[in-house]
């Protein structure tokens, strides 16, 4: 960690003989995203780990959580947050009230079980798909209502359904909305 490097020959030259090595901090070393990914497919189950610098954010590839903080709004853009693919030990990922429409950085999230993304701009959530892991996805009621409509084309009724809410007192069970339920199921 913090030691420099131009190239990685000298450290490749002495993996062969650390038989037992599972993990290597190079976090700030100088090498580019792409040569840490690189070592990392190389030397597959060694797991390399480096510091992504994004805007104010210094954030490990090993890290399994992390929280855009409200007093950074905005500057995450599409190209930059795409760097957290790297975190492929990711569990937990809020990404709530940023400018964020492209999510494909999410395939490579093969253990995010939980994801927060009220109000930004996704409109595609198809990467989601690719995340085995995931149970929870948070997003506001307007989002998910107009990406459901005019994005996948459900029938409106139906998602009406899906973003009901099972109510018990006698007033709101005027209004219960649980039904259609094989319909709703994914």
């Amino acid at each position: 960690s913090n030691i420099q490097l131009t190239d990685t020959k000298e450290l490749e030259a002495v993996l062969p003989y650390m038989h037992r090595l599972t993990k290597v901090d190079m976090c700030d070393c100088g090498l580019s995203d792409e040569d840490m990914d690189a070592l990392n497919q190389r030397y597959d189950p060694i797991r390399f780990v480096w510091m992504l610098h994004i805007t104010t954010y210094k954030i490990r590839t090993d890290t399994t959580f992390f929280r855009a903080t409200s007093s950074h709004y905005g500057t995450f853009t599409d190209a930059s947050v795409q760097r957290l693919g790297y975190c492929e030990d990711m569990v937990v990922l809020d990404l709530g009230h940023r400018p964020i429409g492209n999510l494909e950085f999410v395939r490579k999230l093969q253990k995010l079980r939980f994801i927060l993304l009220l109000d930004c701009r996704a409109q595609d959530l198809s990467p989601l798909a690719d995340c085995p892991e995931l149970i929870w996805v948070e997003l506001n009621r307007a989002s998910a209502r107009t990406i459901m409509d005019e994005v996948l084309n459900e029938r409106v009724d139906l998602i009406e359904h899906q973003l009901a809410h099972t109510v018990k007192d006698a007033n709101g069970r005027a209004y219960n909305r649980t039904t259609h339920l094989p319909g709703r199921r994914a």
